[in-house]
């Protein structure tokens, strides 16, 4: 598993997105697969967040890309743990990104 901590965002705003290559050249391609991102306080806590490709929280864009695009954090402020697992068409599942993720409080506006 890759480990990659996402940019913090204030909590209740528009997080801009990020945008996620595999590896070329081995057996990756995401047509059809089933990418899912789960939000925790700590691993194997309960879900705080998910997004997956089914619900457009994440967005297959290509043969090896997928991103998950714009939208609004609507979780309260802490910094989580999350991950990502890919489940490709053939069965075979990968958590293949990780990290935390800061979700900051909005003092002013």
């Amino acid at each position: 598993m890759q480990n990659h901590d996402l940019v913090p965002v204030k909590q209740g705003t528009t997080y801009l997105g990020a945008n996620i290559t595999l590896p070329t050249g081995d057996a990756y391609l995401l047509h059809g697969a089933l990418i899912e991102m789960k939000v925790r306080l700590q691993p194997n806590a309960t879900v705080k967040l998910y997004l997956s490709s089914v619900n457009e929280g994440l967005q297959i864009t290509g043969d090896y890309t997928f991103c998950i695009p714009a939208q609004v954090i609507e979780i309260p402020s802490n910094t989580y743990q999350y991950d990502i697992k890919i489940t490709f068409l053939d069965g075979r599942k990968s958590i293949y990104l990780g990290g935390s993720w800061t979700i900051l409080s909005v003092i002013t506006d």
